[in-house]
């Protein structure tokens, strides 16, 4: 993470260009809709948690403001910056599914990333989001039912994380923060916490139109 880039007005364009994402006409496409991707683990809790959240998210309503076409791994190790433009890559995943899906991965791993690399930047989170926020509002409008579906999300994001890792991290060459982030995971999952929360809530006047 280079601190020189990350900054006010490249998180503006990072949320303006999701909400150019999802203003865009719905090609045809045969991919998934609503909350049906498989978590590759064979712990039964783990699935029983997927399963709720997944029963819990397709619970509210689908609207053409809140459902549509989404990349659904949209964080910054999928997107490239040329000559100022974020570039997108990497469509494998792509569904029709709650828009706000775009937004946690997002978050999660901007907030994630920005806090493990600067933890002396104490307001990262707040500043983030701000700006973040700012600019997927300019184009698009967010409702509070939107933010419940985002809290929603952001706890499905760690489920798809923790059997990731657990599947692709071998214990005998793991780093001290892998050991920490997997028992972190386990123990927001296991006490249905979501993550980020106090953050999401602070900036919660975007979620009012």
């Amino acid at each position: 993470m280079n601190s020189s880039e990350w900054n006010g007005e490249f998180f503006y364009r990072w949320g303006r260009m999701i909400a150019s994402l999802h203003s865009v006409d719905d090609p045809p496409f045969s991919g998934p809709k609503g909350c049906e991707r498989q978590v590759q683990t064979n712990e039964e809790w783990l699935k029983d948690r997927y399963n709720q959240l997944c029963a819990k998210l397709n619970s509210h309503e689908r609207t053409e403001q809140n459902f549509g076409l989404i990349h659904n791994d949209l964080h910054q190790g999928n997107f490239h910056i040329k000559n100022g433009e974020i570039i997108l890559f990497d469509f494998d995943d792509c569904a029709y599914q709650y828009f706000v899906q775009d937004l946690a991965v997002s978050i999660y791993h901007a907030l994630w990333t920005g806090t493990s690399f600067h933890s002396e930047w104490e307001d990262f989170p707040n500043y983030f989001l701000f700006h973040f926020l700012e600019g997927y509002t300019s184009l698009r409008h967010l409702t509070g039912d939107m933010l419940d579906q985002l809290k929603i999300c952001m706890q499905m994001r760690e489920v798809i994380l923790y059997s990731l890792f657990q599947e692709n991290w071998n214990p005998e060459s793991m780093d001290d923060w892998q050991f920490a982030k997997l028992a972190e995971l386990r123990e927001n999952l296991l006490e249905k916490r979501i993550p980020y929360s106090t953050e999401l809530d602070g900036v919660k006047n975007f979620f009012n139109h």
